[in-house]
């Protein structure tokens, strides 16, 4: 019988095997071996979670894992760095915490979420922080401002606030702050905005970030970025003279000793002999002002 079995499994021609698969059906085959049921039990739970996994790509472009992003109530969205959302707003409000805050690269980038949507369209941003690479990329325009009406950037990533951004407020960048290449690419300033910038040559440095981009240009990033920074410029304003921190209405804290805070500006208290010197004449028209305040 075994002999007569091996004969049959291996037909020399199509009517043998015809004639095979009409003597033994997959039924039988099954009833045979449990090692075959074993197959087509785990072949349908393949095909069932591929259709699973399908399912959810389809949802998005780029899931993580075969998993789209939801914006829940609240979460984290990088380094020092958590969120809530109020959905009735369709605001996000943002907390950054610790020195090196970060908002995570493509942490509301909508092709990462469901049906390729990000349904907030405002961004409140509660501290210092650094802005990941495409953090805010969509095709939809955003509102982005400073809780208290001050945004304090430390950091600017690649294409970070992605298509269509509007910077609302006070927006500060302190000394040292780093842009990476589309630095400000897509980005606008709301009527009510300006920039103080503590970097050195900073829309020098602007203008570099859009130019070091090397990747394909088809969509002429580049040319927008530079519209986009020289927009800017008439806004992009120096830190207050010997202002070390600046704050929404102006200069928080002097650069020394010699300076009194004053409404948002520095006031001198005194000179070294260096700088007296390049304000002093030999004249006798040297004068001291004194205002007095109610």
């Amino acid at each position: 019988m075994k002999k007569k079995f091996n004969n049959e499994h291996t037909p020399k021609s199509s009517e043998n095997c015809d004639k095979y698969s009409k003597s033994v059906s997959v039924e039988k085959w099954l009833q045979i071996s449990p090692v075959l049921r074993l197959i087509k039990v785990l072949g349908l739970v393949a095909v069932l979670s591929l259709n699973i996994v399908s399912e959810s790509l389809a949802d998005c472009e780029r899931p993580t894992n075969g998993i789209c992003k939801t914006l829940g109530e609240k979460g984290t969205c990088g380094t020092g760095c958590s969120y809530t959302y109020d959905s009735a707003t369709q605001t996000v409000y943002i907390t950054a915490t610790g020195d090196n805050a970060r908002i995570a690269d493509v942490a509301f980038h909508n092709y990462y979420y469901e049906n390729n949507s990000m349904p907030a369209q405002t961004f409140v941003i509660n501290g210092a922080i650094a802005i990941g690479g495409n953090a805010f990329n969509s095709p939809q325009r955003k509102l982005i401002f400073g809780a208290g009406g001050a945004l304090i950037l430390t950091g600017v990533d690649h294409d970070a606030f992605g298509n269509d951004a509007t910077l609302s407020g006070t927006i500060i960048i302190p000394e040292g702050t780093k842009f990476a290449s589309l630095a400000f690419y897509g980005v606008t300033l709301a009527d009510n905005a300006k920039i103080y910038c503590g970097v050195e040559d900073c829309k020098q440095k602007m203008i570099d970030s859009c130019n070091a981009y090397v990747g394909d240009d088809y969509y002429g990033h580049v040319t927008r970025c530079l519209n986009a920074v020289n927009n800017m410029s008439n806004k992009l304003l120096p830190y207050p003279e010997n202002c070390l921190k600046v704050g929404a209405m102006g200069c928080t804290k002097c650069k020394n000793s010699n300076f009194k805070l004053n409404d948002g500006e520095c006031d001198r208290l005194r000179y070294t002999p260096a700088e007296a010197a390049k304000v002093l004449t030999d004249d006798n028209n040297n004068s001291v002002t004194i205002t007095f305040k109610k």
